[in-house]
């Protein structure tokens, strides 16, 4: 796994995983991870210095709607799809989404929406089948 290690007014360096610790802190929450830096000695680091590191996780494309765009009922995650629209106003059609990961109120939408649907982005829990919004854009 990739990472990157910054040094304050030192500089960055990339480097790759190692080894992990088996364990972690249970009070502190930290693990011991072994990295191997590459070219650090033109950066100026040095044995002893303090550094801050992030593992680069990856990135995937994904379809993504804000928490408040969702309604929950009996058990089910629902949106709510704008549909004929006519001038400031347009009637939303409840659509079932299955939801991915979440980041902070971002949730991914693994099914059931596309990304050209326009969806209610707030408010959704007031909302019903059938219901006339007014669109802001």
């Amino acid at each position: 796994m990739a990472v990157t290690v910054a040094v304050p007014d030192v500089g960055n360096a990339k480097g790759i995983i190692r080894q992990l610790a088996p364990t972690l802190d249970v009070q502190s929450r930290n693990g011991l991870a072994y990295v191997d830096l590459q070219n650090v000695s033109q950066s100026g680091f040095r044995a002893g210095m303090f550094a801050k590191g992030e593992f680069v996780l990856g990135h995937a494309k994904a379809l993504t709607i804000p928490q408040e765009a969702l309604s929950m009922r009996e058990g089910f995650s629902y949106l709510f799809r704008l549909e004929a629209q006519d001038g400031d106003r347009a009637k939303v059609n409840q659509i079932k989404v299955q939801l991915g990961r979440r980041n902070g109120n971002t949730l991914e939408v693994l099914s059931g929406l596309n990304a050209e649907d326009k969806v209610a982005a707030a408010g959704a829990t007031f909302l019903a089948d059938g219901d006339s919004v007014k669109v802001l854009q």
